[in-house]
């Protein structure tokens, strides 16, 4: 069963790279320069991911059954993968047509591009940051799961690399921008099938015994020294820029 899930939270980092990889080609050709629109791309998937994974961590709290929960996350990021293409067309349309952005001044211009971008986008990547806070809830609370949270990030962050390889080579210059967030569509519409019965067929909690096991094995001596929670923010609020730094100089150094 585990190795299902795992294969399966793969398969969604898989489509969560499509949508990155395509987004970029969307916003290159809207923003009409290719390290603005992959650096707006990087912002909003990553922003959107912090904010998904935020209100999604308040929400997991108060559902009983996270699993349907990440089911419904991830129709909800299908329906949006399927309609972004249209939307595209829609927003640039007004754009390029609107009288009222032909009287701005070019930076105005700029303004405007990003507000669209940004808005036409960033609902979808704040469902893809949902994904991962939903999933492991469920599993962990499922009765008899032995979840591992690194192999799940594994999992996900190695199908996300083959996907933005996969994307890049052979979605987008064969199938074409469309077609492409279609084909990650579909399978954020599977996987929120199989998450769906899963669902509905387990447990929403674990067995009393079960918690105050986990609760003995995870249980912390009180008296040992430790930093206060906000150290630990900001420690992986420094590691993140830092990473990200280096992905901004490697995409400059190696276009």
């Amino acid at each position: 069963m585990n190795i299902l899930v795992y294969f399966l939270f793969a398969l969604s980092g898989f489509a969560g790279l499509i949508y990155e990889g395509s987004w970029a080609r969307y916003l290159k050709l809207f923003l009409g320069h290719s390290s603005y629109g992959q650096v707006l791309t990087l912002c909003i998937y990553m922003g959107g991911l912090a904010i998904g994974s935020f209100v999604a961590g308040k929400l997991v709290e108060k559902i009983k059954r996270p699993l349907l929960g990440y089911a419904a996350v991830e129709l909800a990021i299908g329906i949006g993968g399927v309609a972004y293409h249209p939307l595209y067309n829609w927003l640039t349309g007004i754009f390029y047509d609107s009288s009222f952005v032909a009287g701005l001044s070019p930076r105005g211009a700029e303004v405007v591009k990003v507000v669209l971008a940004t808005g036409s986008t960033l609902p979808i990547a704040i469902a893809v940051g949902m994904t991962f806070p939903f999933i492991a809830a469920g599993l962990m609370r499922k009765s008899g799961a032995e979840v591992s949270l690194p192999m799940l990030y594994f999992t996900n962050s190695l199908g996300s690399a083959i996907g933005i390889l996969f994307t890049s080579y052979t979605l987008i210059p064969v199938f074409g921008n469309h077609v492409t967030l279609c084909v990650a569509a579909s399978i954020n519409f599977l996987l929120a099938t199989i998450f769906g019965v899963i669902g509905l067929w387990t447990s929403p909690v674990r067995d009393e015994d079960d918690i105050e096991e986990t609760a003995e094995e995870s249980h912390v001596d009180p008296k040992l020294p430790m930093p206060p929670k906000s150290t630990w923010f900001w420690i992986a609020a420094i590691t993140g820029l830092t990473s990200f730094v280096y992905e901004i100089v490697w995409i400059r150094l190696l276009s």
